[in-house]
């Protein structure tokens, strides 16, 4: 059949159409839509249709073969190309069946099929196209096995059972090369239904296939773990498979097909279930390829323990440093990490398969070095895979190793060594005299490490100044010193105790030199102290006063005078007095207490009075509390007492002048001034005596 477009070997075009059981051996050739049954299926319906795609012919030219059954629709499992060897196989039609789903092809005489097939010989032919239904007799089935030769059966003394036959086209059978069954005697469409024709039949030669296992250490079926149990390796004659010995016939081709069925008993790592064993394999539906695989069969499953699965390579990390340090310690002195590795590190993405579960430890773990920090390095070592896969792995990574560590600072505790072990004499200051340094004891360092207290930058002070025992004192600003003192901390930097003693000072006493002891007359011989003393040592600030027990005159009289004290003591608890018992010095007692010299105070008072004395005079102007006149006698006798104020005396009679008695001079107030006729006398009051 040959045609521009919309070609077919049963049909060009199939509208709506129904094409089933029907087949193709003639050649087919067009242009466009070219099938080997319909050129183009147009809502119609195709079913178990075949034609012979393995024909030898030439298209004309711009024309070519079909690429399918049909032009426009794909190659189905029943409607397709096959070869002609094919398509004289009995079984090639089995799924041609009628309504009732029973078969429609025959291949034994007189068996009512639509359909009669001459097994090795002939395509099917329409049974109502034969002549009629001719039994043959006088001839013996043969069966064999295929040996790569042409086999024969005895085809002589057919009878047949219509004595008139057209032997025309009646044909000799019962030879053959391949595996199949040939029957004795067959027709053509033109000829008859034969029964009873017997057959030559060539069974195919059993193979039996057993797949490679190892050259060497090298093994044929092998793969890096990958969580499943497929095979990754083909069924490649020679190489993972071979055939027995001598089984296949020199010159044929066949192979087993292409098969992806392929599984290790299990998906874990190991040469086999048991030590020493090899992992078994299988592959099932086996199958046979090949332009010569129609003459052999196989068994349909192959297995053998010639499997590998190494085991995966994988790396694991650390996990990079969080808000919280994971790995961290107080200094030890040390190198070793003090938590374990833990779930703090990670595998590869990709590198544990899933649904596996496989942990890390580590054997070993240290700091790079002792000392304390932040972010310090630290390498986990003699790592080890755990859990239930972990056989399936082999970590390449030797060691984990990352900035992930801490060391912080270890306290130290300082303790100041009791019992006034820090004292001084007292100064005055509160500050300590002695070095901190050999007077406190450390706690807490590590081994025999180099550390101790920065002495000369630590200042102490007393609580307070004062003498006493079991004081308070406080040394601040305390650092800490040697080579490894980066690697410690102070619980305080200061640090206090009741271990601190101020003795009290001893000072000397004496009179001062040339300070006279005075006093204004009272009758006794009793001598005041008051300040006429030295105290030699008293610290800078403090003032101590001193006192005498006694103290007196040689003589209550006025004038100068010797005079003693003894009996001498200070009331301050920071000193302690170092001084004779008694001392003597010198002193006056006078009539007066005041030093102030009114003589010159009343100078000239005389040009006051005037030839009139009633003009009046004022004796003194001053603070009433401190000179105030006493009393006033006139000539004629007559005293008048003076109020406490400012007082203006008025002189009635007498000279134009006023003398002042013994003037400038301190007297005793017991001493009774008269006055004369001529004489004016004025007492004033002042401090603790009386001065005229």
């Amino acid at each position: 059949m040959s045609g521009d477009k919309w070609v077919g070997g049963l049909a060009g075009w199939n509208y709506s159409g129904t094409i089933t059981n029907a087949y193709n051996t003639g050649a087919v050739s067009g242009t466009n839509n070219v099938g080997g049954v319909a050129g183009n299926n147009d809502n119609g319906t195709i079913i178990n249709a075949l034609w012979a795609n393995d024909l030898s012919y030439v298209p004309e030219t711009g024309k070519s073969k079909p690429n399918g059954a049909v032009g426009n629709v794909d190659d189905s499992d029943t409607v397709k190309g096959t070869n002609l060897a094919e398509m004289k196989k009995a079984a090639t039609y089995d799924s041609w069946t009628d309504a009732s789903s029973n078969k429609i092809v025959a291949k034994i005489g007189n068996d009512h099929k639509t359909w009669r097939i001459y097994e090795g010989y002939t395509t099917p032919f329409l049974t109502s196209f034969f002549k009629g239904v001719v039994t043959v007799r006088g001839q013996s089935a043969k069966t064999v096995t295929y040996n790569g030769t042409v086999q024969t059966a005895d085809t002589g003394g057919a009878v047949y059972s219509l004595a008139d036959i057209d032997n025309s086209h009646i044909y000799l059978g019962g030879s053959g090369r391949n595996a199949g069954t040939y029957v004795l005697v067959y027709s053509d469409q033109q000829g008859y239904d034969l029964v009873n024709t017997n057959t030559l039949t060539i069974n195919p030669k059993n193979l039996t296939a057993t797949l490679t296992g190892k050259t060497g250490d090298t093994y044929a079926f092998t793969k890096t773990y990958d969580g499943k149990n497929s095979v990754t390796k083909e069924l490649v004659l020679g190489t993972t498979y071979t055939f027995g010995a001598d089984q296949i016939i020199s010159g044929d081709t066949v192979r087993i097909a292409d098969n992806d069925t392929g599984v290790y008993a299990d998906n874990n790592v190991g040469d086999g279930k048991n030590a020493g064993d090899d992992k078994a394999i299988t592959f099932n539906s086996i199958t046979l390829t090949g332009a010569d695989a129609g003459n052999y069969t196989i068994a349909g499953t192959l297995s053998g323990n010639v499997g590998q699965i190494t085991k995966k390579n994988i790396t694991a990390s650390l996990n990079a440093l969080s808000d919280v340090y994971v790995f961290t310690k107080t200094y030890d002195g040390g190198t070793d990490v003090k938590q374990a590795l833990g779930t703090n590190y990670s595998f590869a993405t990709g590198d544990i398969e899933k649904g596996d579960t496989v942990s890390l430890t580590a054997g070993t773990s240290a700091y790079t070095d002792k000392n304390v920090g932040d972010t310090k390095e630290i390498t986990f070592g003699n790592l080890v895979l755990g859990d239930a896969a972990a056989g399936n792995y082999n970590l390449t990574t030797e060691s984990l190793t990352g900035n992930v560590g801490q060391i912080t600072a270890k306290e130290l505790t300082i303790t100041l060594a009791g019992n006034n072990a820090f004292t001084k004499e007292y100064d005055g200051t509160t500050a300590v005299n002695q070095a901190l340094a050999g007077n406190y004891t450390i706690s807490g360092i590590v081994g025999t490490e180099k550390v101790d207290i920065d002495s000369a930058g630590a200042s102490g002070t007393y609580a307070d100044k004062n003498a006493g025992d079991n004081k308070a004192i406080t040394f601040s600003s305390l650092t800490l010193s040697g080579t490894g003192a980066n690697n410690y901390n102070l619980t305080t930097t200061s640090l206090s105790s009741n271990a601190g003693q101020i003795t009290r000072k001893t000072i000397t006493g004496t009179l001062a030199s040339g300070y006279s002891f005075d006093k204004v007359y009272d009758g006794t011989t009793t001598a005041s102290l008051g300040n006429g003393y030295t105290l030699s040592g008293v610290a800078a600030g403090d003032k101590v006063p001193l006192t005498a027990a006694k103290g007196f005159y040689d003589s209550s009289a006025i004038g100068d005078r010797t005079v003693t004290f003894s009996g001498f003591s200070i009331n301050d608890g920071n000193y302690l007095l170092s001084m004779a018992d008694s001392l003597s010095g010198t002193g006056k007692i006078t009539s007066g207490s005041q030093d102030r010299n009114y003589s010159d105070a009343l100078t000239g008072v005389s040009s006051s009075f005037g030839a009139n004395p009633s003009d009046g005079y004022t004796i003194f102007s001053g603070s009433p509390e401190d000179y105030v006149p006493r009393a006033v006698s006139q000539n004629n006798g007559q005293s008048y007492q003076v109020g406490v104020s400012q007082v203006t005396q008025i002189w009635y009679n007498g000279p134009a002048s006023i003398t002042i008695i013994n003037g400038g001079i301190l007297l005793p107030k017991d001493i009774l001034l008269g006055s004369t006729r001529d004489t004016r006398t004025v007492v004033l009051k002042g401090g603790n005596g009386y001065e005229i």
